[in-house]
């Protein structure tokens, strides 16, 4: 039963990452996972009870690193700036391992996040990183942009808005 809630779980993080966990439904899940809503609900009420349940899972995870980040610290100065650091590298990506990201399986995932939530210096690591195509591609394909972002990605990389997927999809 514990196997089965943690595949749960770490299958439910997969999409949540790949789509936004607006985007991700609990038909989504149960197809994934190759198993019935039915048996997904006997450990779980609701779509609101797995994310919950995740979020919690992370936190933990995070609490952990982070306990173990700040083991290392000679002081209290010193154990700041490791938090300061561990956070730093936490904000776009807040909830990934981070240990787990492919960047090339996950590219989709990780030009999204940054356009979304990245900042300018960010913007640059990842056009030294993937190709003008892999942008554009990864942009026009995303499900789910907020509307500053999808509108700034139609214009700057002139990418109609009707071939946009995330545009199509709110219509």
């Amino acid at each position: 039963m514990e196997n089965t809630e943690a595949y749960i779980l770490a299958e439910s993080e997969k999409l949540f990452m790949k789509f936004g966990i607006k985007s991700v439904t609990m038909d989504d899940i149960a197809s994934q996972l190759g198993m019935s809503k039915k048996t997904i609900y006997t450990y779980y009420k609701d779509k609101n009870e797995l994310v919950v349940k995740l979020i919690a899972k992370m936190l933990h995870e995070d609490e952990c690193a982070m306990a173990k980040t700040t083991s290392d610290a000679d002081n209290a100065i010193a154990e700041v700036f490791l938090c300061m650091d561990f956070l730093k590298d936490k904000r776009l990506f807040w909830e990934t391992n981070l240990d787990t990201i492919d960047p090339q399986l996950h590219k989709q995932y990780i030009i999204e996040r940054v356009f979304e939530r990245g900042h300018w210096h960010q913007w640059i690591e990842l056009v030294k990183n993937y190709s003008l195509f892999d942008i554009k591609n990864a942009l026009q394909n995303a499900r789910s942009l907020d509307a500053k972002t999808m509108y700034f990605a139609s214009n700057y990389f002139e990418i109609p808005l009707h071939t946009m997927r995330c545009f199509t999809q709110k219509l």
